[in-house]
């Protein structure tokens, strides 16, 4: 995971602030409310992703609970940041975000690799492919509507170009 985000230490100060918890299981929804600020993780598939400032990403990812979300994660293109590839688009995460008062960008705090979907990249026609699916996605989606069927099944579609792609010989790492 990567950025300052500790979803503890979030649960500690809302329960110290008398503030309301929900926590699910690890790969359910969770979130928190702290001072009127939402904390909520989701897995999700990032879309696209723009650069802002020096240092910082703006995503658009598709949610399996919250549909299409907007996201700045701070620092990412910092020359530290050891886990940049981790929101490069087509990758499930994991995220941690914020729901900020102003406006509908959200705050990315925390994202964990899930599944790579490793190999689309050394097929141009299946990422053509891919990237095609995300483009649709993003464009008749409307931001903060829950689509669990569309997450499902650009998940699946992306798992099944990737076994495609093995089928077929390609994205071996070792012969």
């Amino acid at each position: 995971s990567f950025t300052g985000c500790c979803i503890g230490w979030a649960m500690r100060t809302a329960r110290q602030q008398n503030s309301s918890a929900c926590v699910v299981s690890k790969s359910a929804c969770s979130h928190t409310v702290l001072d009127g600020m939402a904390i909520h993780t989701a897995d999700a598939l990032v879309l696209r992703q723009y650069p802002y400032r020096e240092t910082s990403v703006i995503v658009t990812c598709l949610t399996d609970r919250f549909g299409k979300i907007t996201g700045l994660v701070k620092g990412l293109r910092d020359g530290r940041m050891r886990h940049r590839s981790a929101m490069e688009p087509l990758r499930l995460k994991r995220i941690v975000f914020y729901d900020v008062r102003s406006g509908s960008m959200h705050l990315i705090s925390q994202c964990d690799l899930v599944e790579s979907f490793h190999g689309l990249t050394r097929d141009l026609e299946l990422m053509r492919v891919a990237a095609a699916c995300a483009e649709l996605a993003d464009a008749i989606l409307q931001p903060g509507e829950p689509h669990p069927d569309v997450f499902g099944f650009m998940q699946t579609t992306l798992a099944r170009l990737v076994e495609d792609l093995l089928a077929r010989g390609g994205g071996q790492l070792f012969d």
